[in-house]
Parts: C-alpha cells; sequence; structure tokens
C-alpha cells in the first residue's frame, strides 16, 4: 500500500504535470542516476524519434489481449438429436451447476434425447463494458453421443476464465452470462456437415458481467512516480473528453508501475491502432524539436515503407500535424495517401472522407481500415461518402459500409431496421446496385436486403426449413404455409413476390433466422431468386497489398506481396473466426496475474423460458 508522504508527493507530481507536458520539473530526463547501459539504449532510442522520448520509450500496452472464457452447459429443445452423456469430469460439473439453479432431477434432463451436453467457449474482448454482448461456441464434446444441435438452445451458462496453477485448472469469478439459441455452422456451409450439426455459436449469446480496462504497464527499469506522472501527463495533452463541464483526460497514472486508460469514443472499434497511437506520443517535446520531428516525418510519410508509422506519429501530435497529413493525400502514391486519409479520418478532417471512400471501394487490403475510419468521422462528408458506397457492386463494400454507417448512427433512417418475431434484425435498403441480400454469423442474427422493391419468382414449391412451403399462387403472389405436426393447424398467409414481403411472412406463420436463410437460399439454387446472397461479407486475415501501380489486366483487388501494416478492426473480425492457440501480437510478454478461484452463485429459475 502507498504510504502517506509517497501518496501526498504522487498527488503533487501528477497536479504539476498535468499542466502540460513541458513543465519545468515534468521533463527530460527521466532517467538521470540510470546505469550506463540503461542510458545507451536511451540515447539510441531518442536519436531514432529525432531527440524526443515516446510513451513506449517507458511503457508498453495491456489489457489489449482476448481473454479465452469456458464453461460446461447444457442444449435443450433439440429433435431427438440428443444424448445422456457419460461419466466425466465434466458431467459431474454440469450435474452441480444444475443444482446450483434448483433444477428438479437433473439426471433425468441429462437423460433426454432433447438435451445435450456441451463445451461453451467464448473470447471477453479488450475494453469490454458490463453489459456488453459478444458471440459464443458451443461445441458438443468428441465423446458424446449426441447427433447434432440443429434447434437447440443454450442455458444459462457462467463463464469463466481458466487457468492452470500449482498443476490444477483454476477458475475465477463469472466474467460473462451464454444463453440462447443456437445456429449450427452447417446451417451456413453445407461442406462442413460432418462437423458443422456438432458445432454451434450463439450470436452477441455472451453477456459480460464486468468491465475490463485498457492500460499502460511502465517498463520495469523507469518505475517511478515521476515516470508515470509524466507519461500520463503527455498522454492527456493529446486525448481527453468533457464530463460535464470539466475536460478530463484519458490517462489515469494510478500508481508507479501502472497507467489506466480511458477508451476516446473515436476508437472504440479500433482499440489497437488507439494504443498504437497513444504508444507514439512524444512525452516531451519543445516547440523547436516538434518542429524538426515534424519534418522528417512529413519526408518520411511520402515514402511507402516508412508512411504508416509516420501515419500514426502525425496522428499521435494531433491537429497541428493535420497540414503534413493533407499533403500526403495529394501524393501519387496509393499507400501514403490511404495511410495519410485513415489518420486524417481519426482526426475528423472531412477532406479525407473521399479518399477513404475511393480506398474502400478499389483496394480490399485496406478496404476494412478505410471504413473503419470513416466510421469515427462525425462530419457530414464521411456520411455521404458510406451512403454512395451502397451502391457498389462489391458485396464487402457494400455491407461494409453498412456496419460502418450503423456504428455511426443505428437511429439512421437509411438503414435503419426492425427485429422481426424476436428472432433476427432485418434491415431493407434501397439501391441502384444489383440486388443483396446478407445474412451474418457474427454479432448478431442479422438480413439486410439491399434493394427494396428486389422480388423472388413465385415457386411452383420451395422449402423454408422442414415444416414451411411456399408456393405461387394463380394472381402471382406466394401462399407461405407452415404445417403443424399431428392434429395442429396449419398456417398460411398470402403475399407477394416481394423480398421482404416473404421474408416477413414465413416469421409470422412461425418461422425464425434460420428458415429465412434456408428460404432463400434454396430459392436461389433452384432459379427463383435473381439477387445476390453473401453470408459474412467480412475480411480474411492476412491481404496484402501491392505497391507497383495494377495494370488493366492485374486490377487492385487481387492478392499482393505488402501485409497492410495495421491489424483488421474490431468493427469487423470475430475472435472465434482465428486460431485462439495463436498468441496475440499486443499481448504482454508478463503473465497477468490470475484470479482466486471462487464458490458459483446461485441463479434461480433457470428453466424460466427463452
Amino acid at each position: 500500500m502507498m504510504t502517506t508522504s509517497r501518496r501526498n508527493f504522487f498527488l503533487t507530481v501528477s497536479a504539476v504535470c498535468a499542466g502540460g507536458a513541458t513543465v519545468s520539473g515534468c521533463t527530460t530526463p527521466l532517467f538521470r542516476g540510470q546505469s550506463p547501459e540503461q542510458a545507451e539504449i536511451v540515447d539510441q532510442t531518442i536519436t531514432e524519434n529525432n531527440g524526443v522520448e515516446l510513451v513506449r520509450d517507458y511503457a508498453l500496452p495491456t489489457g489489449t489481449h482476448y481473454v479465452k472464457l469456458e464453461s460446461i452447459g447444457l442444449v435443450t429443445g433439440l429433435e431427438r438429436t440428443g444424448s445422456d452423456p457419460p461419466s466425466s469430469p465434466g458431467r459431474e460439473r454440469l450435474l452441480e451447476e444444475m443444482k446450483s439453479h434448483d433444477v428438479s432431477k437433473p439426471e433425468s434432463i441429462l437423460a433426454s434425447d432433447a438435451t445435450a451436453m456441451v463445451h461453451v467457449r467464448a473470447f471477453l474482448p479488450p475494453g469490454v463494458r458490463k453489459g456488453d454482448q459478444f458471440d459464443v461456441e458451443v461445441r458438443l464434446p468428441k465423446r458424446s453421443d449426441s447427433e447434432s444441435l440443429e434447434a437447440g438452445w443454450l442455458m444459462a451458462s457462467r463463464l469463466r476464465e481458466a487457468a492452470v496453477l500449482g498443476g490444477a485448472v483454476r477458475t475465477g469469478d463469472v466474467d460473462a452470462l451464454a444463453v440462447g439459441k443456437v445456429y449450427t455452422l452447417e446451417m451456413f456451409d453445407k461442406n462442413d456437415a460432418e462437423d458443422g450439426i456438432r458445432v454451434a455459436r450463439i450470436l452477441g449469446g455472451a453477456t459480460a458481467n464486468k468491465a475490463r480496462p485498457l492500460g499502460l504497464r511502465i517498463l520495469r527499469s523507469h518505475r517511478t512516480i515521476k515516470t508515470s506522472s509524466v507519461v500520463a501527463a503527455a498522454i492527456n495533452q493529446r486525448f481527453h473528453f468533457y464530463d460535464g463541464s470539466s475536460k478530463k483526460g484519458v490517462a489515469n497514472p494510478v500508481s508507479d508501475t501502472y497507467i489506466e486508460l480511458a477508451l476516446p469514443s473515436r476508437y472504440k472499434n479500433n482499440i489497437k491502432r488507439f494504443m498504437d497511437v497513444a504508444s507514439r506520443i512524444a512525452v516531451d517535446e519543445s516547440a523547436a524539436l516538434r518542429g524538426r520531428r515534424m519534418a522528417d516525418l512529413e519526408r518520411r510519410l511520402h515514402e511507402p515503407t516508412t508512411t504508416s508509422d509516420a501515419a500514426m506519429k502525425l496522428e499521435a501530435i494531433g491537429p497541428d500535424a493535420v497540414s503534413v497529413l493533407m499533403s500526403g493525400m495529394n501524393s501519387a502514391d496509393a499507400e501514403v495517401r490511404f495511410y495519410s486519409a485513415e489518420a486524417l479520418g481519426y482526426l475528423d478532417v472531412a477532406e479525407a472522407a473521399p479518399i477513404l471512400g475511393q480506398v474502400a471501394a478499389a483496394e480490399r487490403a485496406f478496404r476494412w481500415h478505410a471504413l473503419t475510419a470513416l466510421s469515427t468521422m462525425d462530419h457530414v462528408a464521411a456520411y455521404d461518402t458510406l451512403s454512395s458506397l451502397l451502391d457498389q457492386p462489391s458485396v464487402e463494400t457494400r455491407y461494409g459500409a453498412f456496419r460502418a454507417m450503423q456504428t455511426r448512427n443505428k437511429r439512421d433512417p437509411l438503414i435503419k431496421g426492425e427485429v422481426l418475431g424476436k428472432s433476427f434484425a432485418f434491415h431493407a435498403i434501397s439501391t441502384s446496385a444489383e440486388p443483396l441480400i446478407h445474412f451474418s454469423r457474427v454479432r448478431r442474427p442479422e438480413v439486410v436486403l439491399f434493394g427494396r422493391e428486389a422480388e423472388i419468382q413465385p415457386p411452383k414449391f420451395l422449402f423454408a426449413g422442414k415444416k414451411i412451403l411456399l408456393k405461387a399462387q394463380p394472381d402471382g403472389q406466394v401462399k407461405v404455409t407452415r404445417f403443424a405436426p399431428g392434429n395442429g393447424k396449419d398456417q398460411s398467409v398470402m403475399v407477394s413476390p416481394v423480398l421482404s414481403d416473404i421474408i416477413r411472412a414465413i416469421v409470422q406463420v412461425g418461422g425464425g433466422y434460420r428458415e429465412v436463410f434456408e428460404g432463400l437460399k434454396n430459392a436461389k439454387e433452384m432459379g427463383y431468386l435473381n439477387a445476390r446472397l453473401a453470408v459474412d461479407a467480412r475480411p480474411r486475415l492476412g491481404r496484402r497489398f501491392d505497391r507497383i501501380e495494377p495494370s488493366d489486366d492485374q486490377p487492385t483487388d487481387s492478392d499482393s506481396p505488402v501485409r497492410t501494416a495495421t491489424p483488421v478492426p474490431d468493427l469487423y473480425v470475430s475472435r472465434l473466426d482465428t486460431d485462439d492457440r495463436q498468441r496475440p501480437v499486443d499481448e504482454p510478454s508478463y503473465a497477468e496475474e490470475q484470479p482466486e478461484p471462487t464458490t458459483w452463485s446461485r441463479m434461480k429459475g433457470w428453466f424460466g423460458g427463452k
């Protein structure tokens, strides 16, 4: 615990340094009294940055990696494809969990062919806030006799981080709660039918129980109150927000080892970029030094091999660097233009919007970065650019623009949707391009129809799932019927062949997300649907950019040898789509402290309905 005298000193330093990064007593050198070896390293770093120390010379990001959460859960509502799980530690754990929910006769429930024991997995995102939702994976164990998870529902499952401590697996507090409708992978990809019916997802099915702070860990050799305070003051000179009537910085020097960071709203969908930019902020820089450094950065900005780093350093400087970045947008080199425009987008400079729009339409390696930058901008120029991209022929570009617009303002009349049957979100968007129907398999069940007046040819017969039939009528309408089992009453509705009416009719008779997808997929395969059908038109990892200007027979959208300098923004990625065994590049080299295991809290009404 911090002593009274040390706390008073810390508060005094913080107050003095908050006034500016160049206040006397808070400036360089911060390394007085260090060893000759440390001083030599510092001198080399300062030389590489034009005589200026950066935040990354003192501290490393923490809290930027995904945290893997796991549990054993129970899927119910299966159509006789479940099984009684064999004896195992997982089964015992599930029984204990069911008893903690006051479930009556849990052994009988497990023995039913309408239930299946599953492994539940999710990844707690960096910067997550309490109440945020994210995707969940549900998987049958290898030894399970259950055949399929189709039509299932995951009962409330408490997700925890697991860690090996002292040779034993220990779990901490409940980090998230998972529950909801499961969608098997084979629903979207029949080629994955063998494993696809045994693996499913709940889109947006996990709710975070706590927030994960972002921060900076002061390097071991520089851990002093003064260093922590000066670094925080430098960051607060660049990033701040208004809390009511007062101005507050995003950096809070909690101790001599740790600075907590509040995420600026402009970077909420690109956390890695914020940390990269913050790490490039100058800790102490006079006006003369900044002038020399900006001249050097302008030179580096116009060189393709150094342009990405230079652009982010200029973005870290802030509004003072706008004129330099504007010169980059006038470059003949496409890479220089993009990185300059991207940085200007995060500075909300209107002139960046048209360039970012051109990049999103023409170069897929930079598409997601350009769209994310547009999504952060408040200027109307960004809105106009994104609106125009809804008419592009590229499926990726159109859906990416939709997602970016939704991030800017989900109430925007142009893209505002509705929830059908408490099952999925539905958006119908006007476009001058050919009709397109997009289905999502991340974040939430969602159907986006580009082309409000798109129609299907009334089918002779067409199944949407196992129980819903679409059939043409003599007057050109379509009859949508859901057959009830046994002596139940069938439900029917007559609608026009307009796609939006067909989708609503399927839901009206009792269908859901799966039935709508299967119905339109069958319509496409049978030739009744002329619109394009796409699933998850999101980026593939590892895209590259060609620094050589393409010829007519080598379009820019082709794969090429140079990787994009920054990772795909959070707005367009799903951690479940990547290999969780691969260590994130931004994960700290030190091990994070693991929480002590706790007893599971009780939750009433586990079987209280869907």
